[in-house]
């Protein structure tokens, strides 16, 4: 009974006799003791190691899975002993050549072919594309230029050159190592030929680097490389020349594309406040607004401001666009001052305006409403769906403010209704209307003149959802705040369109003023508070108190 050991060679495990063990292992060291001082010497052992790898697997199954001595010395004579490789090639080869074709150990038969014969393999060394051509010439021995040619030719035969050569490809192996190489050429796999082989690659390696080195070092490749560093470099530079000028035409394109639109819009703004075109602004409006010396100044003073910039915008973006020479350096300076002055200008013009709206003026006027009963009702008009008519008939210029069609008084949205308790047994109306002015007289004056209009028939309140300013006034901002007093214990109704002018009207359910219509609501001395919800409750919200402290309230 014989000892087993467990040995990986090259990636492989095998179970080995201790005594072929010692005779393998023997067997190594005389071979890296032989090639320690040859170029490659660990490729070398590497290749045989892996050959002898594949000599054992041919002779490993299930029934027998141990090499014993007689194999590895089966391997030995295959491979040869390092003395042999020590001899004269000449003569080595020449026996080799001569030899069987396969080596049989004399004690027990057991053996391994490492005759010449060949195997197909793609072929690395050579290859043009997968090295299909040059592995099948090395099989059958001839050019590969003829059978690359042959190839090239077929693929216009439907393609089948091609579609072969990637089946070959796919098919069949590469020679990786050194032994596989071999048997692509049809040599024996012995340490003989393995270093044969890999002394000729690292000579052709030495070869080729030295020769490269040579050429490198002469002055004719110097001159080339210097001529071609210097063409690379003149081309890279003029790439990024003219990659920069389409992007600086692009971006003139643009600059001159946005300049003359802006320039358009500042000059429809300044036909439309002389009364040119009134549909950017009323002609009307600007008069609400400006003195016709004003407006003169401010179209002065917006033109410099605004199109001065412009200007010069446009004619950077045509200087860059048409690569001329527009001399901008010398205008440079005198558009400055005109800009400068129109700085002015502007400025003066809009402190003018800040003082037109710097006080506030009020109007107020109380009316005394006697209802009939216990429950008022509260509408307007024109309701939502009457006003939208209007508003196809009106020129809404600004959010809320709208121009009749004779030009003769503005509809200003700016009412909002509040609903108070009362003091006193009566209900009460009141109709406060603002306005700003350059003196507090001033703003009183223009408050009084606003105009607003409600209807008391009955039991019901009809209000007005705008105020009215005649065109030939100033417009300052005019706006109305209407309060309805209304006695503890009495109800109102409110129509659901007065949604439209219901403010941040207090409420025990703290309602939504845009939830208010549609329902009754009885007034408390806590605010109104809803009779007909049942069940269907309100969301709740945040709301002010007289005092102006803010509640959220869940």
């Amino acid at each position: 009974m014989n000892r087993t050991i467990t040995i990986n060679l090259s990636g492989i495990v095998f179970h080995i006799d201790e005594n072929a063990y010692d005779k393998l292992k023997q067997y190594l060291e005389k071979l890296k003791s032989h090639f320690s001082a040859t170029q490659g010497n660990d490729e070398i052992i590497h290749d045989i190691e892996s050959r002898i790898a594949e000599m054992f697997s041919e002779k490993v199954s299930e029934a027998k899975n141990v090499i014993t001595l007689d194999e590895v010395n089966a391997v030995i004579d295959a491979m040869g002993n390092p003395e042999e490789v020590a001899g004269a090639e000449s003569t080595q080869q020449s026996s080799q050549s001569s030899s069987s074709q396969s080596t049989s150990s004399s004690s027990t038969g057991t053996t391994y072919t490492t005759s010449g014969n060949k195997r197909f393999y793609r072929n690395p060394d050579e290859k043009v594309f997968g090295g299909v051509c040059s592995g099948i010439a090395a099989y059958f021995d001839f050019d590969p230029i003829w059978l690359r040619l042959a190839f090239a030719l077929s693929f216009f035969f439907a393609g089948t050159g091609l579609i072969l050569y990637l089946i070959l490809w796919l098919i069949i192996p590469s020679a990786k190592t050194t032994a596989e190489k071999l048997e692509m050429r049809g040599e024996r796999v012995n340490i003989s030929n393995i270093e044969k082989n890999i002394r000729e690659e690292m000579n052709s390696v030495k070869d080729r680097v030295q020769e490269f080195g040579k050429e490198m070092n002469s002055e004719n490749t110097r001159q080339k490389i210097r001529n071609n560093s210097a063409r690379v470099g003149s081309f890279i530079g003029e790439v990024f020349t003219r990659v920069f000028q389409v992007i600086g035409k692009i971006f003139g394109f643009f600059i001159t594309l946005i300049s003359i639109a802006l320039l358009v819009g500042l000059t429809i703004a300044v036909f439309s406040l002389f009364g040119v075109f009134s549909f950017a602004m009323p002609t009307v409006f600007t008069h609400m607004l400006f003195s016709p010396i004003d407006v003169g100044w401010l179209v002065t003073g917006s033109i410099l401001v605004v199109g001065i910039p412009l200007v010069l915008l446009l004619l950077n973006g045509i200087r860059i666009l048409f690569n001329v020479n527009l001399h901008l350096k010398r205008i440079g300076l005198v558009m400055l001052i005109f800009w400068l002055a129109g700085v002015g200008m502007a400025t003066y013009q809009g402190v003018k305006l800040g003082k037109e709206f710097a006080k506030e003026g009020t109007n107020r006027e109380a009316i005394s409403l006697a209802i009939a009963g216990d429950t008022l009702k509260l509408d307007v008009s024109p309701n939502k769906t009457e006003w939208r008519e209007k508003e196809k008939e009106y020129s809404e210029f600004l959010d809320g403010i709208y121009i009749t069609d004779k030009e003769d008084s503005l509809y200003i949205r700016t009412v909002s209704l509040d609903i108070q308790p009362s003091k006193t047994d009566s209900a009460e109306l009141i109709i406060i209307c603002r306005s700003r002015g350059s003196t507090s007289m001033e703003a009183r004056k223009l408050a009084s003149e606003t105009e607003y209009h409600y209807v008391m028939s009955g039991n019901t309140l009809t209000l007005s959802p705008v105020c009215l300013i005649e065109t030939n006034n100033k417009f300052r901002g005019q706006n109305v705040d209407v309060i309805l007093k209304l006695p503890v214990g009495k109800s109102v109704y409110l129509e659901k369109d007065t949604r439209m002018i219901l403010s941040n009207v207090a409420n025990t359910t703290d309602t939504y003023d845009w939830e208010m219509g549609g329902h009754t609501w009885l007034m408390t001395k806590n605010g109104l508070e809803c009779k007909d919800f049942g069940n269907d409750q309100p969301k709740s919200k945040k709301w002010k108190h007289s005092h102006h402290y803010e509640i959220d309230v869940n």
